[in-house]
């Protein structure tokens, strides 16, 4: 697997299945590959992803769609901006679209129970194929399509080229971007573990991050409604020392190396990771 003016080649020089999309805008050069975005598509075959990345009323689309038995297919350049974030926001960046790739994955996502029977779209899927859990921007568990072996293992071949091309600086997934509560890909998806391959992130090694939202309140507990810590200011750098849902407890770092008193509970959005705590 290769990239040759941002398009996709197997190594013989064939190109990977390339589907023009009508809905990207041809001129319009990503500003920085800062992330790589991770998604699900909610259908059940990859003809309905196809169906809609290409009609113009879909206004949507992403760069790749991995199938399930992890066929790949490219519908827009690597460095042309893809609507696939919509309103979306990490860090310093807002409208990522400017600023990442994205990659859907042929996943159902969160099923329904029908008759004792996980269903989407009319199709039903097996015990073995659903993973029951609760999704870290609700509370209630339910089920939700697992990711076959073939599909990751096509997601990971291509990431890593697409890393060591493009040199992003972390992998996200939609739920944690959207403004507009996407819940994609998930709790099916192994992201913490993706990540810290893809990225080469050393289990154990902690990181410095920086927090980009004004006097950010601090929490004592993972909630809105907890009692105040103190406030973090734009700019300040701290450490995440644990993490529940889409929250992180951080510790302020000190110019020096040095950890400091200040702690309390923050949406992780706000962080930008910028090197190893040393």
């Amino acid at each position: 697997m290769q990239i040759i003016n941002h398009r996709l080649y197997n190594d013989d020089g064939t190109p990977y299945r390339f589907i023009n999309s009508p809905n990207y805008p041809r001129n319009s050069k990503i500003l920085a590959c800062d992330y790589l975005i991770i998604h699900y598509t909610t259908g059940t075959q990859p003809s309905q992803t196809i169906n809609w990345f290409t009609s113009r009323k879909a206004m949507a689309v992403a760069h790749l769609l991995i199938t399930r038995d992890g066929e790949i297919m490219q519908f827009v350049p690597f460095d042309t901006i893809a609507w696939h974030a919509g309103y979306s926001q990490w860090a310093d960046r807002s409208g990522l679209n400017r600023y990442s790739i994205g990659i859907e994955l042929d996943n159902a996502g969160r099923l329904v129970s029908v008759h004792k029977q996980w269903m989407r779209l009319n199709t039903t899927f097996a015990e073995d194929q659903v993973l029951r859990a609760t999704h870290k921007l609700q509370s209630v568990e339910m089920g939700w399509e697992k990711y076959p072996q073939a599909q990751m293992d096509a997601l990971r071949e291509v990431a890593k080229l697409l890393k060591s091309t493009y040199n992003f600086i972390d992998v996200l997934g939609h739920e944690d971007v959207s403004l507009s509560g996407k819940l994609d890909p998930g709790p099916a998806f192994p992201m913490v573990e993706f990540r810290g391959e893809i990225m080469g992130f050393q289990p154990g090694q902690r990181y410095v991050f920086k927090n980009f939202m004004p006097n950010i309140i601090l929490r004592t507990e993972p909630k809105e409604r907890s009692n105040a810590t103190g406030r973090l200011a734009a700019g300040r750098e701290v450490v995440v020392v644990d993490s529940r849902r889409n929250w992180v407890q951080v510790q302020q770092a000190q110019p020096d190396g040095t950890l400091g008193p200040l702690t309390g509970w923050m949406l992780e959005r706000s962080l930008k990771r910028m090197r190893p705590l040393i």
